[in-house]
């Protein structure tokens, strides 16, 4: 069984956790060509994405977002599961990868597909049942916000209004993770500068403001 201090940068890159976690080592070979990610495998955007949770979670200058992060779901803290969840958050790219005849590769429905694997590897974790269905719910709404939080939306206060109160409960979760998965990606920085910009600077004002 894996504990919440197994699951460090350092474990994952040397492989200590491949026996623990062979599912998560397969994305090594699962490669990402867009104008979102630039040859990079789903290994590497996950280690990615850790690494900017880890620094969020650090980061003791928002008081409000710190204090929602300690508060215990049951046995475990809000911290914790969210970074199991960002761990496990694109586990099934493996089974949603696509490469269509002209060579555009996609993972369609990959956060549903994930949130199914991840049901099953979240037994490997000490974490409680209803820990487990907040795990599977971040994973499965990451990337929801996604469509809403784009510079051309004109409806976007609405749609993201409507979005904040459908996930009210995990709604710090998803918007960190938002933050650490788009700041991981660099070529969307490159190709889609105004997209990654908008992006980020609306999860800052609304983790500043929570």
């Amino acid at each position: 069984m894996l504990e919440i201090k197994d699951i460090t940068i350092e474990a994952l890159e040397k492989g200590i956790l491949q026996d623990s976690l062979p599912e998560l080592y397969e994305l090594k070979s699962v490669k990402e060509d867009s104008v979102y990610h630039q040859g990079e495998s789903s290994f590497e955007h996950t280690i990615a994405v850790l690494k900017n949770i880890f620094k969020q979670t650090a980061d003791g200058k928002n008081r409000n977002i710190q204090k929602c992060l300690e508060e215990k779901v049951e046995k475990n803290s809000r911290k914790s599961v969210l970074i199991i969840a960002a761990l496990l958050h694109d586990i099934g790219k493996k089974e949603a990868f696509q490469k269509s005849t002209d060579g555009v590769i996609s993972f369609l429905d990959h956060e549903e597909l994930s949130a199914k694997k991840a049901s099953v590897l979240l037994d490997k974790f000490f974490l409680t049942e209803m820990e487990k269905r907040r795990a599977i719910k971040i994973i499965r709404n990451h990337g929801e916000h996604s469509s809403v939080t784009k510079p051309e939306n004109s409806k976007f206060e609405q749609e993201f209004h409507e979005f904040k109160n459908e996930f009210a409960d995990i709604i710090p979760e998803i918007i960190m993770l938002a933050k650490a998965d788009v700041s991981s990606l660099k070529s969307m920085r490159k190709n889609k500068s105004e997209e990654f910009n908008f992006k980020i600077d609306f999860y800052n004002r609304f983790l500043r403001n929570f």
